[in-house]
């Protein structure tokens, strides 16, 4: 008893550090590995079977769609466009969901203006889809002065 009792004792802190670290490697890595796997971003669209139907599941990019022209001698800078999110999630049948390759905003209107327009659209449906944003989409889209040389 006194020889199971010295070796349970001996070095006890030293022991209940590595159980302490063991057991805080082993919570990290299974964390890890469990962030990676909800992460993983796969390149092929994912099919669901819902009610019997198949849907394919699909990241699309959102595009804002713009009418009008600006003030004249203004433009549009369309390299510095910002939507917020700039991406969104769409669920619908194989034959309408293979040929998207984007999905737009409703009209923002820039005809006759002459500085920024912030405004928050709505994102326009798909028929047969639906789409994983709810909600405005934020837009900013930047119009400056054509510059003269």
């Amino acid at each position: 008893m006194k020889v199971l009792r010295a070796i349970l004792l001996n070095n006890f802190s030293i022991k209940a550090i590595s159980l302490a670290l063991a057991l805080f490697t082993w919570s990290y890595i299974g964390g890890q590995l469990y962030r990676e796997s909800v992460s993983k971003d796969t390149e092929a669209p994912s099919l669901i079977k819902v009610s019997g139907e198949k849907l394919i599941v699909k990241s699309l990019p959102i595009y804002v769609n713009i009418e009008g022209e600006p003030s004249p001698g203004y433009r549009i800078v369309l390299d510095k466009i910002a939507i917020s999110p700039s991406r969104s999630v769409v669920a619908g049948p194989p034959e309408v969901i293979k040929d998207l390759l984007y999905i737009s905003t409703d009209p923002v209107i820039v005809h006759g203006k002459n500085n920024t327009v912030k405004q928050d659209v709505s994102i326009t449906q798909v028929a047969n889809c639906k789409i994983g944003h709810e909600g405005l989409v934020r837009v900013a889209i930047p119009i400056r002065k054509i510059k003269r040389r």
